[in-house]
């Protein structure tokens, strides 16, 4: 049979056993609560970074009463006629000849452009002017163009399908 050293040696190898499985247990929770609240406080910085605490706006200048008109974009009609695309009439004051036009015989910035004189025809007056539009067909000696107010010379009447040159003043 069993002597009474025996059974307090078994007795005494459960406990430990037992609390062991206690530690275990313990340090098993704290590590899982240690964890989780690492994990909120990420949370919490990580929505405070990307949620900007609200601020009160200070208005020092008035507020616009109106879009200026230079913001919208208008379109205009186009009247097609027998002959190709017709602009707007145009007073006859208004109106310039090409005299003259000299291929690639402007330079601006190391590259080089067509050119064009142009001739008004009430005051026989005369400017060279650039093409703006590289690639566009050129425009034949006696066309008339429309001289725009930001300087632009735009051609009265158009062939249909292809646009023509559009030139600026040289200044």
């Amino acid at each position: 049979m069993s002597s009474s050293s025996e059974q307090r040696f078994s007795r005494f190898e459960n406990e430990r056993g037992l609390i062991l499985g206690v530690i275990v247990v313990v340090i098993l929770l704290m590590t899982i609560c240690a964890a989780s609240i690492l994990v909120l406080n990420q949370r919490k910085a990580s929505l405070a970074k990307t949620q900007a605490p609200p601020s009160l706006l200070f208005v020092t200048e008035p507020a616009p009463k109106a879009i200026p008109p230079s913001n919208y974009f208008v379109r205009l009609p186009v009247i097609l006629s027998a002959g190709g695309v017709v602009s707007a009439p145009a007073s006859t004051e208004q109106i310039w000849r090409v005299t003259r036009v000299k291929y690639l015989g402007y330079e601006i910035g190391g590259r080089r452009y067509d050119m064009a004189t142009f001739q008004r025809l009430d005051t026989q007056d005369t400017v060279k002017a650039y093409c703006i539009n590289p690639g566009w067909d050129t425009p034949s000696i006696g066309a008339d163009y429309v001289l725009k107010a930001d300087g632009i010379f735009v051609p009265v009447t158009e062939p249909a399908g292809d646009p023509l040159q559009r030139f600026a003043i040289i200044q």
